[in-house]
């Protein structure tokens, strides 16, 4: 179990404790203040169906949920601050790294609980470590996940040498041996296999092995995997990775995975049989654990057979041409779904394909519709330097960017910026 899933226990088992139990998403600032905002409407008095029209509004009902929390009558509630994985104190310029606890209302009263992979945390309250599992349940969670017997036999595994050997290689770590038992189900692995020589420790090792089995078995989807870890991992769909066809370099493999939405659920269907990525059955999309995230991005960065700047250049064309025009249906929902895709791709690492540039436009005008008027300044800049290098300054392409950004200079009045824009 999870540290996401233990919070989510711990908040069903203590929901009586509590008037109210807010959960928030902390990977990111924006995503915590889309988040924190988001209960706004549940605060006295508030309208349940206006619309939040920019960043700015964001920003005022976020504060306006944390002053309400703060009163002396509101004081029994839980706020869970889920996956804060990029924490600064201070402004150290690592990407996307925030200071939690400025987010933490200036009371003395009420609980919070956050999930991180980071010891730092520690330092703003009593820290709880996810401890690895013993022999015993390490063996149980193996055995029961890798298909090897059923809830009654599992005993006698629990004093096999083998067992216990193998248990120990994993090294009491639930992810990894959540991985290896999909191995072991889907290739019909025996305990005592000796191939199966994972690591102590070495849950990088763990992957790998399955991750080779699925490149013998089914390149495409191997490297499809690669693609779905360059965007935000929480909601995964099909016609977002489809709009990757918009490029003017799709590859063969991907061709033939977006050929249809059966292609594309038969390439994710082996990802999900290891254990590599998880079903969110309600919104109909998937969902890769940051940990095997973070695996992808070691091996694109390592493996010479990976080209990493075409799957940045696949995943930026990809949100960029989802991005929903005002008048489109479902324009909000589809807008809110995809503000944290941007806010993962745009910082990559690009070609100077044309292609590449008109999405990082779109993403601009994404950004620009959702009030994040310093984004979508930074972003209209970056691809109109682009235009302007690929196609020349007079391309209607390149004019279209140029236009964009003066009615952005002029959304923040920023006169002398937006005049300049326009001789």
């Amino acid at each position: 179990m999870g540290k996401t899933q233990l919070a989510v226990r711990f908040a069903r088992e203590h929901k009586n404790d509590f008037t109210a139990i807010f959960w928030l998403s902390g990977k990111d600032r924006g995503t915590l203040v889309q988040s924190l905002s988001s209960v706004w409407p549940q605060s006295p008095g508030q309208a349940q169906t206006k619309e939040v029209i920019n960043e700015e509004e964001l920003e005022k009902r976020a504060r306006d949920v944390l002053y309400w929390l703060e009163q002396d009558d509101n004081s029994r509630w839980l706020i869970i601050f889920d996956n804060i994985d990029r924490y600064s104190a201070t402004d150290s310029g690592v990407r996307n790294a925030y200071d939690i606890e400025k987010f933490f209302p200036t009371a003395d009263h009420g609980s919070i609980l956050i999930t991180s992979r980071l010891p730092e945390l520690t330092e703003l309250g009593r820290s709880f470590p996810i401890q690895k599992l013993d022999s015993t349940e390490a063996i149980r969670l193996l055995i029961t996940n890798s298909g090897l017997s059923g809830n009654n036999d599992i005993k006698k595994f629990e004093g096999d040498p083998d067992t216990i050997a193998l248990a120990g290689r994993l090294d009491g770590l639930p992810l990894a041996i959540i991985i290896a038992a999909a191995f072991m189900r889907q290739t019909g692995t025996r305990i005592t296999d000796p191939e199966r020589q994972y690591q102590q420790g070495n849950i990088l090792q763990t992957w790998m092995i399955s991750y080779r089995e699925i490149q013998s078995r089914d390149p495409n989807a191997a490297k499809l995997l690669l693609l779905l870890a360059c965007f935000d991992n929480r909601d995964i769909w099909y016609e977002l990775v489809k709009n990757a066809s918009s490029s003017s370099d799709v590859p063969d493999w991907l061709r033939r995975a977006l050929s249809s939405g059966l292609a594309f659920k038969l390439g994710v269907k082996s990802l999900i049989k290891f254990s590599l990525l998880e079903t969110k059955q309600q919104e109909r999309s998937y969902a890769i654990h940051p940990v095997v995230q973070d695996w992808c991005s070691h091996i694109t960065s390592r493996d010479g057979n990976v080209n990493l700047i075409q799957l940045s250049d696949l995943a930026i064309i990809s949100v960029g041409y989802s991005a929903p025009r005002v008048n489109d249906r479902n324009y909000r929902e589809l807008q809110h779904r995809l503000i944290p895709h941007a806010n993962f791709v745009r910082n990559g690492r690009f070609s100077d394909k044309v292609s590449v540039w008109k999405g990082l436009h779109r993403v601009g005008g994404l950004y620009r519709n959702k009030g994040m008027l310093r984004e979508a300044e930074e972003i209209y800049q970056k691809a109109l330097r682009g235009k302007e290098k690929a196609l020349g300054p007079d391309h209607t392409s390149t004019l279209n960017t140029v236009h964009n950004l003066g009615l952005l200079y002029s959304d923040q009045e920023k006169w002398k910026e937006a005049e300049e824009m326009y001789k």
